[in-house]
């Protein structure tokens, strides 16, 4: 009460606590936790142009037969920030800020996996990293699908990578459509 009040008759005092807090926070986040971006659309024309560098990379098709992909929370989309409490207990409701995301991305589709390189204690929504490193379990990579701007050194590359993994994975590359803004992923 006493601090509220403290805080309430100096608003410079307040302003300087919320910043500090907030770069803590910043750093914390960036520092400790991993976020793993997934969504059920393999053939938008805008992510593969976002996140795979101008359709020359690749895109990982996982199974969803298992824990930890089946389980990844969907991100909900708005127009304002969600409220963080910073009291607050609910594991879930504090991994809310990793699990939200702008209305303008609502296209995406996407879930995620929140990890943290942490392993002290047990947390029912948290992940664990080891040195930056998410085990997924075997046989969760399916496909491997690459840009259809990708040069023959990718391809090449990628193609290798499949045959030497123990489990069968298919290569596919995205395909431009001929008569329409389309990508169609093809076997190769």
């Amino acid at each position: 009460q006493r601090n509220r009040i403290l805080l309430n008759k100096n608003p410079e005092l307040l302003k300087k606590l919320i910043e500090n807090t907030s770069q803590f926070i910043c750093s914390d986040i960036e520092e400790n936790y991993r976020v793993y971006c997934l969504s059920k659309i393999n053939n938008c024309e805008l992510m593969w142009a976002h996140y795979s560098n101008k359709h020359t990379g690749v895109c990982l098709e996982f199974s969803t037969k298992n824990i930890l992909f089946g389980g990844a929370p969907e991100v909900s989309y708005r127009k304002d920030y969600p409220k963080y409490d910073l009291t607050s207990t609910d594991e879930l409701k504090n991994i809310e800020p990793f699990l939200t995301k702008s209305d303008a991305w609502k296209y995406e589709g996407e879930y995620r996996l929140v990890a943290k390189e942490d392993r002290n204690g047990v947390h029912k929504y948290m992940l664990y990293t080891q040195d930056n490193f998410l085990k997924i379990p075997d046989e969760s990579l399916k496909s491997i699908i690459i840009g259809c701007m990708a040069p023959q050194s990718t391809i090449d590359e990628v193609k290798k990578l499949a045959d030497l993994s123990p489990s069968s994975i298919r290569v596919m590359q995205t395909v431009k459509s001929h008569n329409k803004y389309a990508l169609s992923p093809m076997e190769i």
